[in-house]
């Protein structure tokens, strides 16, 4: 204790100091850390297992509760995060980023941002042409270019219809 308040810095009662100094949290956020949340069928190991194994889960940067659902249709098929969707036709995509009212979301694809938008209450809905990703989309979910959460993807799979020209 005596040694921490010579140095300026407050007694943590040893807590902490397992960390190596480059991982230490420091700043406003310091006292949270990210946590992830996931979708399932059954709050039980089981259920929490089973949403992870099929890739629906989101990180919550500063683990300040706020919760992220990516669900999407194409094709007549509906997915959500860690599902898989037809590629070649276009896609709806709903986000809701539960805790992060005015924040910005901005659904990416593998080809870049796709678009974005202001989150007015919870949900956000965007419709995207066929050729808009080929492989994934995913979302984040940001305020002031700072991202606040962060979504697994949902996979396009199957036939294209945009063709990439062969080269000569």
């Amino acid at each position: 204790m005596a040694r921490a308040a010579k140095r300026g810095r407050p007694d943590h009662g040893g807590r902490g100091q397992r960390q190596p100094r480059s991982r230490r949290a420091r700043g406003p956020v310091a006292a949270r850390t990210p946590h992830h949340g996931r979708r399932g069928d059954a709050l039980s190991t089981a259920g929490i297992l089973e949403g992870v194994r099929a890739g629906r889960v989101y990180i919550d940067v500063a683990g300040a509760g706020r919760q992220l659902e990516l669900d999407a249709v194409a094709g007549g098929v509906a997915a959500a995060m860690g599902g898989t969707l037809p590629a070649g036709a276009p896609v709806r995509l709903s986000a809701r980023g539960a805790g992060a009212v005015g924040a910005t979301v901005r659904p990416r694809g593998d080809g870049g941002e796709l678009a974005h938008r202001v989150l007015a209450g919870e949900m956000a809905t965007f419709d995207l042409p066929a050729a808009a990703a080929r492989r994934w989309i995913a979302a984040t979910v940001e305020r002031d270019g700072a991202p606040l959460l962060i979504g697994n993807a949902i996979y396009l799979s199957g036939k294209l219809t945009r063709r990439v020209p062969a080269r000569r």
